[in-house]
């Protein structure tokens, strides 16, 4: 009896593992290919609308869906990631990395105690650029090139996140 609860159980044990492994195999090709949606998205201009509804059904979020933009820049991009950490296993917060800045865009949701406004508030605290301003797929590598050239504003002293409101008159200076 020994032996057969031993092949049942070593038979189960690699079941298991085969079962996890594609499991893993299976969300790191999805993860590529969403890299790649918004390589697109990041790396060519106007965009045709077939591609765009695309992009956003990779993104599982409707094309008319409006995103918050953030971007952090060399040393806060560690701590933009752990504020992200939660965040990101509801598949609701898309990253992306440029050359010197991790992009964030996540959908804009005004409810009272949504998840949006609960990880706006947290951003909010970090050193970056934010975009509050909601804008549509399209412009998001433009709302990441100025929430870019807001993070760029922030001196080392300071604290929070660079807005629009808060850096404009740098920027235009």
């Amino acid at each position: 009896t020994a032996r057969v609860w031993e092949v049942v159980d070593g038979y189960a044990g690699e079941t298991q593992r085969a079962y996890v492994a594609e499991l893993a195999r299976i969300q790191a090709e999805a993860a590529s290919m969403r890299q790649g949606y918004l390589a697109t998205l990041f790396s060519e201009k106007n965009l045709a609308a077939a591609t765009l509804e695309r992009i956003a059904a990779e993104l599982g979020q409707p094309l008319e869906t409006e995103y918050v933009v953030v971007a952090a820049l060399g040393e806060q991009i560690p701590a933009m990631r752990l504020a992200l950490a939660n965040e990101r296993a509801s598949n609701r917060v898309y990253t992306y990395s440029l050359s010197d800045a991790l992009v964030v865009f996540y959908p804009h949701d005004e409810r009272a105690g949504s998840e949006g406004l609960r990880l706006g508030a947290r951003i909010e605290k970090l050193g970056c650029g934010f975009i509050s301003d909601p804008c549509g797929l399209e412009a998001i590598p433009q709302a990441a090139t100025v929430a870019r050239s807001l993070a760029k504003l922030l001196e080392p002293h300071e604290s929070g996140a660079m807005t629009w409101a808060r850096g404009w008159a740098r920027m235009a200076r």
